[in-house]
């Protein structure tokens, strides 16, 4: 039969150039493999030089933070939380604030009221020399020792207290210290009882002259 053949089959040899082929594929792929790896390791470099270069810029943004920290916390704070010292000082401060307004609004109450009486006693003062000039009187025809120094006392006494009303005024408007306020207002009140003197020594040595004028 010939689909049998005489002789028996062998291993027949691989054909060269598909050694060939096989031999270029393996360097081809080992090549390939070499590439990749190396390409893995500079990728692998880079990745480590970009992770070392974030973790100094973390580090320095760290201690840049650390810095501001300790120098906010050096310099003193204005938050809610103030000293003890400092709430007391402020509550001492309004205090003595507050008294002073009141001791400038007696001061002040005072002048008036004083000046309220001077009103007074000038109108009862002119209200008395005009009845003295009807009922015939004659102001000066004569007039004794103590009359004549009680005008003169008196016309010096009005200079003097429009001067310090002028001043007692200015003070007022220009918000003296309470020791300046106090000490023209002591010495206004006492030009006021200078002027209480006055006429009572007027009083004693010519009653008539202190009611006419």
């Amino acid at each position: 039969l010939d689909i049998f053949p005489a002789w028996p089959m062998r291993s027949l040899p691989t054909p060269k150039e598909g050694s060939n082929l096989t031999a270029d594929s393996t360097e081809d792929s080992e090549s390939s493999s070499k590439n990749n790896s190396n390409h893995s390791s500079d990728q692998h470099g880079v990745a480590a030089n970009m992770a070392s270069q974030f973790d100094q810029g973390s580090q320095q943004q760290q201690q840049e933070i650390q810095h501001k920290n300790m120098a906010t916390s050096s310099t003193p704070k204005t938050g809610k939380t103030l000293d003890p010292k400092v709430i007391r000082r402020l509550a001492q401060n309004r205090e003595a604030a507050r008294k002073s307004r009141l001791r400038k609004k007696a001061y002040i109450q005072q002048l008036e009221s004083s000046k309220l009486k001077l009103a007074q006693m000038e109108q009862d003062m002119q209200r008395a020399r005009s009845q003295g000039l009807f009922l015939g009187g004659s102001p000066g025809a004569n007039t004794s020792s103590g009359a004549a120094m009680f005008d003169a006392e008196y016309a010096r006494w009005l200079d003097d207290h429009g001067r310090r009303m002028v001043e007692l005024h200015g003070a007022l408007h220009a918000h003296l210290p309470d020791g300046d306020l106090r000490a023209i207002v002591d010495d206004t009140l006492t030009h006021h009882d200078k002027l209480f003197q006055l006429k009572a020594v007027a009083a004693k040595s010519d009653v008539f002259h202190l009611i006419t004028g």
